[in-house]
């Protein structure tokens, strides 16, 4: 998982492969536990670019913390807000495929 600032913000998201951005914040337990799960599915599914990015630097609303991005192009194509388990982030996944 790669750590990003809002200096090259637009630039990842642009990319060609599909990119998840976790938006976290210090402390918060949660978003510890979601970086853990996307750690652990990144390897079997490296036709996405995992990031993570602090929410205080998001120009977009984030309803709160962690909260899941996906983007195609430069443009958003999901969301997951909260903690979720394995399972529910693998099926977000295969459903962003075919955004």
């Amino acid at each position: 998982m790669i750590e990003i600032t809002k200096d090259v913000f637009e630039e990842i998201i642009s990319a060609d492969e599909p990119t998840l951005v976790m938006f976290y914040a210090d402390g918060c337990k949660p978003c510890g536990l979601m970086k853990n799960h996307l750690e652990s599915i990144e390897i079997d599914h490296l036709d996405f670019m995992f990031c993570r990015m602090p929410a205080s630097q998001a120009d977009d609303f984030i309803p709160g913390t962690p909260t899941t991005v996906a983007y195609k192009a430069g443009r958003k194509v999901g969301m997951l807000v909260g903690l979720k388990d394995k399972a529910a982030i693998i099926k977000f996944l295969e459903e962003m495929r075919a955004a």
